[in-house]
């Protein structure tokens, strides 16, 4: 009894996090417009990172997937002459995407034991970011005004 009303707390606990990310990642882009600030036409795509656009970092204890976003950004960013690492299509977009949520997962899964319920959570975080960028990402990846 005492392990289901603990799985039970944790999944009250996970589906409040994502929750409340999901909100905050909600009012972020409606504030926003689902603006980007632009760089100037010098700066290398690896220097216009910013990490997790729109949506925390981390949360300590938690997770960090500050450095995990910063890559995602460069996988979103375009070459000098316009175009993505893996093609200006959604094809590119969907491989920048699953990269960056298994990069994410593996981080929650080195980061945790199995048995520690700090691991489910970071990996139901995870699927909130990914789903945020599947979702509202799309202005992000193919804005062709925008070349870093």
């Amino acid at each position: 009894l005492h392990t289901a009303v603990r799985q039970a707390h944790v999944m009250t606990t996970t589906r409040m996090i994502r929750n409340t990310i999901l909100a905050f990642v909600a009012a972020l882009t409606v504030a926003a417009g689902l603006s980007v600030s632009t760089a100037s036409a010098a700066d290398s795509r690896s220097s216009y990172t910013n990490g997790c656009t729109l949506s925390p970092d981390g949360i300590p204890g938690f997770y960090n997937f500050r450095d995990i976003c910063n890559q995602h950004d460069v996988c979103y960013a375009r070459f000098s002459n316009g175009s993505h690492q893996y093609g200006t299509n959604e094809w590119g977009r969907l491989t920048c995407d699953n990269q960056f949520l298994s990069n994410m997962n593996n981080y929650c899964y080195n980061r945790f034991a199995w048995y520690d319920p700090r691991r489910n959570t970071c990996l139901s975080i995870a699927g909130t970011y990914y789903s945020a960028v599947r979702r509202l990402g799309a202005p992000f990846y193919y804005d062709y005004n925008l070349v870093y």
